[in-house]
């Protein structure tokens, strides 16, 4: 598979049972990616924040019966591992099967002063699509987050780019740290 393209077959391998099964290459990710700049991640502060939890399951795969907060938090945990290894810190806003509110996610990359906030999430829709889609919200805060996150996701995986988008959801509008929120558009195929 092409650098973190196993992220797409998450769901294949992914079950309500076991959240961590999904097999991955060891290049960075491209989130990891994206965050670089001139300078190293080493240092960075990072929330990553998988989307969805608890009562809240977001989309169902079709195929396997994956939940989408499932997906959202072995992406994350993947991520994460990834970021750690680059010397970034990470913060997840969650590390279990609970729904933290959306103020509280906010809250917790405002109060650690993040150097970006990440919302992971997979699309929900009834036609087979592919891709990825990165929204921001303040076009000064967030997106040279978005657009360097969606570039790198054009690049590292082997899914359509779906460009940037503003999305006016609460984690963006409301977060005063730079901040994105990253669907993949695959694997979910219905709403439960």
């Amino acid at each position: 598979m092409k650098g973190t393209a196993a992220v797409i077959q998450a769901e294949e391998s992914v079950t309500s049972k076991s959240m961590k099964t999904v097999s991955v290459s060891e290049e960075s990710t491209p989130i990891q990616s994206s965050l670089k700049s001139s300078s190293s991640i080493k240092g960075k502060l990072i929330v990553i924040d998988p989307g969805h939890g608890g009562k809240d399951s977001g989309g169902l795969g079709q195929k396997y019966g994956t939940y989408e907060k499932t997906i959202n938090l072995s992406t994350a945990f993947y991520t994460a591992d990834k970021l750690r290894q680059a010397g970034a810190q990470v913060i997840m806003t969650r590390d279990e099967d609970v729904n933290p509110t959306l103020s509280s996610r906010v809250k917790l990359s405002e109060s650690k002063k993040a150097d970006a906030f990440v919302s992971i999430h997979y699309n929900v829709s009834p036609k087979p699509v592919s891709g990825t889609l990165t929204f921001f919200y303040s076009e000064s805060k967030d997106m040279p987050l978005a657009r360097k996150i969606e570039a790198e996701l054009r690049e590292k995986l082997d899914l359509k780019s779906n460009g940037i988008s503003f999305g006016n959801y609460h984690v963006l509008r409301e977060n005063a740290r730079p901040s994105a929120l990253v669907e993949f558009r695959i694997l979910i195929e219905r709403c439960r």
